[in-house]
């Protein structure tokens, strides 16, 4: 239970971290894509929210997804459709011109991507 309450702690950590990397003055070069996947349990309006937020106020093309595992949904897909779902939020991405796109994700939301940073076709 305490790990759980360190999550929000851990996130807000990361999103400072990442506010010294990009001044609020500097937009994102156009073209940089990031696709934010919430955990079991939760959604995109919960503990990604700030990150997203965070991008889009810095100019980069965000995709803040609810994906099957949100408390609302509760895996109301199989696997392969939730990869079909985060498919077509990258390729939405790619047609609004990403030349670079990123997939960042908060508990199972992290661990369900690494299959889709480990695909051929999102590494080039």
């Amino acid at each position: 239970m305490r790990c759980i309450r360190l999550i929000p702690r851990l996130l807000a950590a990361a999103t400072l971290a990442f506010a010294q990397l990009a001044p609020a003055q500097a937009p994102a070069a156009p073209g940089i894509a990031v696709v934010v996947m919430h955990g079991k349990g939760g959604s995109p309006a919960r503990h990604v929210n700030g990150l997203a937020s965070f991008l889009e106020q810095r100019g980069y093309l965000v995709a803040n997804l609810e994906m099957p595992w949100s408390g609302r949904r509760e895996y109301d897909v199989p696997v392969d459709a939730a990869e079909k779902e985060v498919d077509a939020a990258l390729d939405a991405m790619r047609a609004r011109g990403a030349g670079k796109v990123f997939v960042a994700g908060h508990s199972q939301g992290a661990c369900s991507r690494c299959t889709t940073a480990a695909s051929a076709r999102w590494t080039a």
